[in-house]
C-alpha cells in the first residue's frame, strides 16, 4: 500500500486536473509533468511489490523456512486481497508496483525508507525493487532488518517492547523529521 497508494494518488489528482488518460486500459496512469507529485516520503514495511510472482516461487528465497509466514496466513492474505481471484489483474502496476513501467515508478515519491525481513518471502522481490527504483533516480534507503520474520514488530501483546522495534521505528521517524523539516532540525 505504501507503494500503491502514492501512484493511485497522483493519477486521481492528475485526472482531476483535467488529464485526459490513455487509452490503453482503465488501469492505465496519466502520466504528466514531474511537478504534480502529492507524497513527498513513503515508508513501507515489507511490501509486495510483484504478485505476478507465486507464493512457492517467494518460498524458495527464504534463508530459514521455519521462521516464514504460515501459509495459513498467504492463503489468508492473497483471499482478502485478491478477491475475487478470477478477476484480479496480478500484473496491475498498482497491485504490484514491481512490474510497472520506468515512466509510472518516477512518480513515487523522491524519498522512499524500505524496511524488509531477513526470514521474510517478500524480501528478494523488494530488493529487486528497490534497485531499479534507484536507477530511477529515487533517493531509496533500504534496510534489511537482520534476524526477523514477516510481522516482527506486530506482537501480539501489546505490552511487551522490543527494542529492536523501538530502534527502526525511531529512525523511521528520525527520516520523517528530516524529509519535512529539513536536516538543522535534529535538535529542535
Amino acid at each position: 500500500m505504501a507503494l500503491t497508494v502514492p501512484l493511485k494518488l497522483q493519477d486521481a489528482l492528475l485526472r482531476r486536473r483535467g488529464a485526459e488518460p490513455p487509452q490503453v486500459s482503465s488501469d492505465a496512469p496519466v502520466v504528466l509533468p514531474h511537478e504534480h507529485r502529492a507524497i513527498k516520503l513513503s515508508i513501507p514495511w515489507y511490501p509486495l511489490t510483484d504478485f505476478t510472482v507465486t507464493r512457492e516461487e517467494r518460498r524458495k528465497t527464504i534463508t530459514r523456512l521455519d521462521k516464514a509466514l504460515p501459509q495459513f496466513f498467504n492463503r489468508l492474505f492473497d483471499s482478502s486481497y485478491l478477491h475475487p481471484t478470477e478477476e484480479v489483474k496480478l500484473d496491475s502496476p498498482y497491485l504490484s508496483p514491481g512490474v510497472a513501467s520506468d515512466e509510472l515508478l518516477r512518480f513515487l515519491p523522491d524519498e522512499i525508507l524500505m524496511y524488509t525481513c531477513e526470514w521474510d518471502e517478500l524480501r528478494a522481490e523488494a530488493e529487486r525493487f528497490t534497485d531499479r527504483v534507484k536507477k530511477l533516480g529515487k533517493k531509496i534507503k533500504y534496510r534489511m532488518v537482520e534476524g526477523v520474520p514477516h510481522g516482527w514488530d506486530r506482537d501480539p501483546n501489546p505490552f511487551k517492547v522490543n527494542p529492536v522495534t523501538l530502534g527502526v521505528y525511531a529512525e523511521a521517524a528520525k527520516e520523517i523529521k528530516r524529509v519535512f523539516y529539513g536536516e538543522q532540525s535534529s535538535g529542535q
